[in-house]
Formats: structure tokens, sequence, C-alpha cells
């Protein structure tokens, strides 16, 4: 069997943050990611725009209320090959402006071997 039909698509559990959870300072959305991500979705449905930080200081994303974002970098390689979200991130939210419904989740997916 060849390496690439010897690889199957992974996820982390679902991480939520509630409106009323988030502020106007990044929240972590969850635990460290447990392995090398190579595709995250957050999804806001939240009635207000939220930006994402990966190191908890810097917004580097924003995401439109009622949207979603996915960052795909890896779909089509092996499992040793190409860009990842590193083993260990925290993927951080807070709000623009106060939300008054909803919630945001993260979805994130990793290689893994048979």
């Amino acid at each position: 069997m060849s390496n690439a039909q010897s690889i199957r698509l992974a996820a982390i559990e679902v991480q939520a943050v509630a409106y009323s959870d988030l502020t106007g300072s990044f929240v972590a959305m969850g635990a460290a990611m447990p392995e090398p991500i190579r595709i995250l979705k957050v999804n806001n449905t939240t009635d207000s725009d939220i930006y994402i930080s990966f190191d908890g200081v810097t917004a580097h994303d924003v995401i439109v209320a009622s949207t979603a974002m996915v960052i795909d970098v890896t779909t089509n390689k092996s499992i040793e090959q190409g860009m990842f979200l590193a083993t260990g991130t925290i993927v951080y939210v807070e709000y623009v402006s106060s939300p008054t419904y909803g919630t945001v989740y993260l979805s994130a997916y990793y290689a893994a071997s048979n």
C-alpha cells in the first residue's frame, strides 16, 4: 500500500466560545493543538465581527459576523510534507463590538496514519 493510501483525516474535538464569554481581549478557544493542523475552520455565528489571533496578542485576521473562515494549508500533501499550524498552537478570539447572541466554533483537522 502506498503512503498516500494510508493517510486519513482526523479531527480534534470542536472548541466553542459563547457570545457571553467573548470580550474585548483575546480569549483562548480551548486547549493547544495536539497535532500539526492541516485544516482550520472558525465559524462565527455571533452578530459581531471577531478577531482571530495565533499568539493571544496580535489580531491576525477578522471574521465578519455570521460567516466562517477556513485555512486549508496542506490537504493534498503526505503526512510529512507541507506547511502546518504547529502542534501547541492556541487560537484566540476577541470581539470587535459586543455580540448579543451566537457562538464561535473552532474545528481543526490533521493527518493520521492508519
